[in-house]
């Protein structure tokens, strides 16, 4: 207690202070009766010749003790009611500063709160931990100048001010971090490399993290960050049916190039690269409309290109059915297959060259078209040769 004394310059030691010389004095009414008793029961003790052992505190050594005490109890209880007309004035003058920080602290909050649903969840989880420091640290404050104005006698009505600020900012903390899951799981979605995704599959996540935000409580569900995400994850499902058609199998890296050309992105990705946040990032719905139209062209082509692969496979390996003649030659057999086939292919690739997809193949498709053009006249006079010999 020696060591105890009112200070002028911390609020907090001086309210320590205080609060230890009041309980002090609180639990001296209780310990007086109990000396007296020590010393009864010492007395007795002596009647019946009770050996005492050597660190044995007597009574007059108690009540020396105790004597001490009290003296030193009256003095610190002077010190403080000759401070308390200055130490009073300094708690008025700090609860005024302390209620100014908590105008400035709720002021913020309305400022900084982090309701807005296109804030990132790590940068909102951050404003929070750092806004309920400070929230907890003004509270400390002003709990410390209520308990000063306790121990001082000073008027004291408390306020819940800061009550609602506590309430939202633990309701904003339980929507963030739940969203954060959220957007964790969004995010492993676009990071998926696009050669893998599955539709059908990408539909069933989605729908299974927008169920999620709808088990919410009703009070997070009130924020717009919730909104927003909800949002975002229908518009995701929206879009499936553009991504289920990207994924066809007649996007060629050279539509991909031109989606992008078209949509004025800085640059391409290889489709070895790409991931489905890269399809995210075209704005499928902002840009529906140009994207149909490559898949459309997407499409035209690979219809071309199929069918020159086949007549490619069917001339490269066409077999011609030979039969004996007299045991003197072959003979082929079957000339109208052949040159119907011929024909059919012929007619097949000019009309080709009034497809808009036409451009893409044209090297190609001209070219079988000279080499069947030249199968046509070659197996046309070998047809006239033969029946000419038999």
């Amino acid at each position: 207690m020696e060591l105890f004394a009112p200070s002028n310059s911390s609020t907090a030691a001086a309210v320590t202070f205080i609060t230890f010389v009041q309980d002090l004095k609180k639990k001296t009414k209780a310990w007086g009766p109990m000396i007296e008793l020590c010393a009864s029961g010492e007395k007795t003790l002596e009647r019946f010749r009770y050996q005492f052992p050597d660190d044995w505190l007597y009574s007059d050594q108690l009540r020396g003790e105790w004597s001490a005490y009290n003296e030193i109890l009256k003095r610190k209880n002077d010190s403080i009611q000759e401070q308390l007309a200055g130490l009073q004035l300094k708690i008025i003058a700090e609860d005024k500063i302390v209620e100014g920080r908590i105008g400035d602290i709720l002021q913020e909050w309305e400022i900084t709160r982090p309701v807005q649903g296109n804030i990132r969840a790590d940068m909102a989880m951050n404003t929070i931990n750092v806004f309920e420091g400070k929230l907890n640290r003004v509270k400390e404050e002003y709990d410390l100048l209520c308990r000063a104005k306790e121990a001082l006698d000073l008027e004291l009505t408390r306020h819940t001010r800061l009550e609602p600020v506590f309430e939202e900012l633990r309701d904003l903390k339980a929507v963030w971090t739940a969203l954060s899951g959220i957007w964790n799981q969004i995010s492993e979605l676009r990071e998926m490399a696009w050669a893998t995704v599955q539709p059908r599959k990408l539909r069933q996540q989605i729908d299974a993290l927008l169920s999620s935000t709808k088990e919410m409580p009703t009070r997070m569900r009130q924020y717009a960050a919730f909104e927003y995400v909800q949002d975002i994850l229908r518009g995701l499902l929206k879009s499936n049916t553009l991504v289920s058609d990207l994924k066809s199998e007649a996007l060629k890296d050279r539509h991909w190039k031109q989606l992008f050309k078209v949509l004025r992105l800085g640059s391409s990705v290889s489709l070895n690269l790409m991931t489905l946040g890269h399809v995210y990032d075209l704005d499928l719905k902002g840009n529906e409309g140009v994207i149909k139209e490559v898949i459309v062209q997407a499409q035209g082509e690979m219809a071309l290109e199929e069918y020159i692969k086949q007549v490619k496979e069917v001339w490269t390996n066409y077999t011609l059915d030979l039969v004996n003649y007299q045991n003197k030659c072959r003979l082929i057999r079957g000339w109208d297959d052949l040159f119907n086939k011929c024909s059919e292919n012929l007619n097949s690739l000019t009309a080709m060259k009034l497809s808009p997809y036409y451009k893409v193949f044209e090297e190609e498709a001209s070219s079988w078209e000279d080499k069947l053009s030249r199968i046509n006249v070659l197996f046309g006079e070998f047809k006239l040769m033969m029946l000419k010999r038999i």
